[in-house]
């Protein structure tokens, strides 16, 4: 819920620059939204075909232009034991950064 405002941009304005509330919990604020704001969202596809409660919410879901990204498809010219490599790192680099931010 605390990106719904931005998401259907409620935007207020100020002077020149755009703001919008996001809420995280009890509290809330107006951030400002720059101007080539854009906003990818990566989730993995068993959490979006998941119903809710374990899934994403539909509301949320369209709102968003939805494409499946396979990395397989994406790296076509790497054999596969440097595949595998990049997979290990791209993992543990994830898990690095989720780590460094509290994510799950």
């Amino acid at each position: 819920e605390s990106l719904y405002d931005m998401l259907n941009q409620a935007y207020t304005t100020f002077g020149e620059h755009k703001y919008c509330t996001l809420a995280i919990g009890d509290n809330s604020r107006q951030c400002r939204v720059h101007p080539n704001f854009k906003l990818i969202v990566i989730v993995n596809q068993t959490i979006v075909m998941a119903p809710p409660p374990d899934g994403l919410p539909p509301p949320f879901l369209n709102r968003f232009e939805k494409q499946l990204l396979n990395v397989r498809d994406s790296i076509e010219d790497i054999e596969e034991p440097n595949l595998e490599m990049t997979f290990k790192a791209t993992h543990e680099w994830t898990l690095f950064i989720c780590k460094e931010r509290n994510t799950p």
